[in-house]
Order: structure tokens, then sequence, then C-alpha cells
């Protein structure tokens, strides 16, 4: 039977816990992964890159976007760029439509302004069964990886506002903790500062110059006008 303490006594003067199994017991392999995995995120959390660091990464994923397109064009280029189809449809005998230096962007505007063409185009390439199920896996393949590289260059372009808004902000904190350190020791003349007044055509202001000087003065012995 269970004990004030919640253990039970087992036969041989043996006790053990009652009340509930061990946590390790009741999590899955699963949930320890998280919470080990949220763990080690908690206990080494890294400072934000700076504008620098930043700007190399988005370097480094518009040159990947790049490389992504050019495999993509390639890919058209080879798949569709040896293809040759009668000028109209049934013209055995005419000139022939050569799709030479074909790429993504040519291949989409086809589509868009000669659609019986495509259609032409898709049936012939499409007869090699081989051929064509190669291509759409390749190109897919391709487009989702493009996609996941552009939107990394979005993202690095946040963030990179963010690095700068983030240096603006601290820079300004800095000129304000400057100014409110040299104020005080401009008002009891530790510090020295000269500010010039050039005038020209305001020249019938220099009375009002010197009284503002004459007020500085008092104000911040440290201060010359």
């Amino acid at each position: 039977s269970p004990s004030p303490s919640g253990n039970q006594d087992l036969p041989g003067g043996r006790t053990r816990t009652v009340g509930a199994l061990a946590k390790d017991d009741l999590q899955t392999k699963d949930e320890k992964f998280v919470e080990e995995l949220a763990t080690l995120q908690g206990s080494s959390v890294q400072p934000p890159l700076s504008r620098a660091e930043l700007q190399a990464d988005l370097s480094e994923a518009r040159q990947q976007v790049e490389a992504l397109q050019e495999e993509l064009d390639t890919l058209y280029l080879n798949t569709f760029g040896d293809v040759k189809l009668p000028n109209e449809e049934g013209d055995t005998e005419g000139s022939a439509v050569s799709f030479e230096g074909i790429n993504e962007a040519a291949f989409s505007a086809l589509g868009r302004n000669d659609p019986s063409l495509m259609k032409r185009l898709m049936a012939s390439v499409s007869a090699d069964t081989a051929t064509w199920m190669s291509f759409q896996s390749a190109a897919q393949d391709l487009v989702l990886r493009r996609s996941r590289a552009t939107a990394a260059v979005e993202s690095l372009k946040s963030k990179i506002e963010m690095a700068a808004r983030r240096e603006r902000q601290a820079l300004s904190e800095k000129e304000e903790e400057d100014d409110e350190s040299v104020t005080p020791r401009l008002r009891a003349g530790e510090k020295t500062a000269k500010i010039v007044l050039i005038t020209g055509f305001e020249s019938f202001n220099v009375k009002l110059y010197r009284k503002v000087s004459k007020d500085l003065k008092g104000k911040f012995p440290g201060l010359k006008l």
C-alpha cells in the first residue's frame, strides 16, 4: 500500500515511488529531441550578424540565384534547342521553325505569344517519354531551389536594413551620451568649445549675435561664440 511519502511497499521490504512515471518515461523520442534542441538553442544565443557579414551572405545568395538560373536556361536549351518544326502545321516542305538559343524566359514568352506553336513544340518533345520526364523533374528541382535562394536574398535584404537601423540608433545614442557628458563640462568651464558665425547681408544683426554670445557665455563658461 502507498505510504504518506508516496512510496509503495513491495515484498521483501523493497519500496518504489508511486505517482506518476518519470517525465522521461512519458516522453516520446521526438518530444525529448525537441526539448533538448530548445535547451541548446536557449543556451547558445548568437548575437546578430553585422551589416558587413550580411552583405557577404547576400552576395553569395545572389550568386546562387544566378547559377541556378544559368542551369535552368541550359536545361531548356538542351531539351528544346535542337527541335525543328515545320513553319506551318502540316507544311513539311516549308522552312522549319528553329528553337536555337531558347531559354526559360524565351520558352515562357513563346507560350504567351504563340500558343499554337508552343503546343506543337510540347507534343514533339513529350513524344520521347524519358526525355520529357527527365526535363520535368530537373526543371521542378531547379525552380524550387531558385525560389528558396530568391527568398534568402529578400530575407537578407531585410536583415541588412534592420542592421543599418541598429547602427544608426547606436550612433544616435552615442552622440546623445557625448552631448550629455560635454554639456555639464561646458557649464563648469572644464571643457572649451568655439563657435564661429560668418555673417554676410545679416551684418545688421551683429548686436543680436553679441547679445547671444554674452548670454551663452553666462550659461556655458567654456563656450566661446
